[in-house]
This record gives C-alpha cells, structure tokens and sequence, in this order.
C-alpha cells in the first residue's frame, strides 16, 4: 500500500467523484480507477459505493477514510520536520481553562519568531487529547489537574483556574460574591465528564452523586451552557472556560472556599518530539522564567 494511493483515495472521497478527483490530481480517469480498485482488492473491502454517477463512501470506506487521513498527516509531518529551516506543523491539544488564553500568547510570541510554522489546535476533553497523544497526533496537550503524570513529562502553567456555578445572570445566586456548598444541593446540576474532577466537586459538595440532582454531564461546556440558557438546570465549571464572557445571559460565581484548579502542558514519556515541538517547548520554558 503506497501512500500515493492513499492520497489517491481521500481525492477521490472528498470530490466524491473520480472523475474530478482524477482533475484534481492531474491522471487519467481510468488509471485513478484501476487504482482505487486495486486497493480494494488489496484490503478485500469495498470502500466506495458506486451508485449511478454518485459515488460515497461505504461504512468499510469511513474508517478506512479516517485511518488513510491520519497517515498521510503524519508523513506530511516528518517530512516537514526534516526540512533545514524552522517550519512543519506543531499540533496542540487544549482544554477549556485559563491555561488556553496563556498557550494562545505562546504560540502568538512563537508565530512572530518562526512564521512559517503552522499550528493545529486541537480542542477536546483531557481523556481524548490524551489518546491522541498516545496515538501521536498530538505533539503537546494542555490539561487540567488532577492528571496521573506517570506517563508523561510535564509543565506546570502560571495560571489557575476556579472551580464553581454557571448560572442564569437573572438569577437570584447571582447576586451572590460567592456559591457555599449548601446552595448547591437542591439544584439541578451539570456535572463535568471527567471522573477526577467529579471527585473534587463533590469532596467540597460532602455528598454523593446518588444525593445530588443530576441532569446531566459533558466534556465541553459549550453546549451544555445552551442548557443553562433554557434553564434546565445550573453547570459546575471552572472560571477559564472559554465564551462565558461573551454571554450577556450568564454569569460565574466561584465555590467559597475556593477550589483551585491548574493546568499543565504535557507530552508523551520516551517520545521523541520533532523539532518544531521541542523549539517551542524550549520557548516555553524560558518564557515561564521571566
């Protein structure tokens, strides 16, 4: 399997066409047909359903589209990071936190100084930025403590985040400075996915899931602050999340006592970083000293 005909069949995926895949690539039809037939009978699969003059992409066909996107990616990659100047691709997975407004003045002071080095920003939850690291689509991952460390190397940011109550701005909460934990427990609630910071939500709450009305739970806060809107219920988030200042609907107001909450970046332990990662890991690391 070359990667030519992998790049042969996202063409043709994407155009859903072979014809004008074949435009695009700058072959004859039939050889981009004999091609893509080839890697079937290679694979045993069929990866596209050809229907009249339509062509999709079969459920074999999506996975194979993913896998096939992936490689081509990476090879893109050590090829870029070979290069003799400074640029190629830093791929960077994010929480949502105050960390994410430090990151962005990293990479905005990184940019000025290697301008040709291109960023891909990865926003998701800690448990899928840490299997993209593992899956080495990632370079570097910001993420939220608590995090077990003992597979990675770490950074730890000079921001911190505060943990507390999303919630309508009409409110009557919302005239509070601050949320105690007994305000909390009548209160329909979104929880955050993850399992560690549920932990340190309900230590401070002194209860169990079982004792607290949960509606719901997400990795990302920006649909479930939709559901605050519509007054489903309230969310427990940090203070870093990002697009809560561009409510005028909503409002934070953090737990008393306060539950602090930092973010560190991360990469991969034994894993060689390529030299645009570890460029701007040395950047960081100097930026953090003054």
């Amino acid at each position: 399997m070359e990667l030519r005909v992998l790049r042969y069949f996202l063409s043709v995926a994407a155009n859903k066409s072979v014809s004008k895949a074949a435009k695009q690539l700058h072959i004859i039809q039939p050889t981009l047909s004999r091609q893509i037939q080839e890697l079937e009978e290679e694979l045993g699969v069929s990866l596209l359903i050809r229907d009249h003059h339509r062509i999709r992409l079969s459920p074999k066909g999506e996975v194979f589209a993913q896998r096939a996107s992936e490689i081509v990616k990476l090879c893109d990659k050590v090829q870029e990071e070979f290069s003799k100047k400074m640029k190629g691709t830093l791929s960077i997975g994010c929480i949502e936190s105050n960390g994410s407004k430090e990151m962005a003045q990293w990479i905005a002071k990184f940019h000025r100084q290697f301008p040709e080095v291109h960023f891909e920003i990865f926003s998701a939850d800690s448990q899928e930025i840490k299997q993209k690291l593992e899956a080495g689509l990632l370079d570097l991952g910001f993420l939220i403590e608590p995090v077990e460390k003992e597979e990675y190397e770490w950074i730890r940011l000079r921001s911190c985040d505060l943990m507390g109550l999303i919630l309508l701005r009409e409110d009557p909460l919302a005239k509070k400075k601050h949320i105690q934990k007994e305000d909390v427990y009548s209160l329909p609630l979104f929880l955050p996915y993850r399992k560690e910071v549920r932990k340190e939500i309900l230590r401070f709450l002194e209860k169990e899931e079982k004792d607290l009305q949960i509606v719901g739970s997400s990795r990302l806060f920006s649909n479930v602050g939709y559901l605050v809107e519509q007054k489903m219920g309230y969310a427990i988030g940090v203070d870093g999340i990002i697009g809560l200042a561009e409510s005028d609907k909503l409002v934070f107001r953090p737990f008393s006592p306060e539950i602090k909450m930092r973010t560190i970046m991360v990469w991969r332990k034994g894993r060689l970083l390529s030299p645009v990662a570890e460029a701007f890991l040395e950047f960081v690391k100097k930026e953090l000293k003054t």
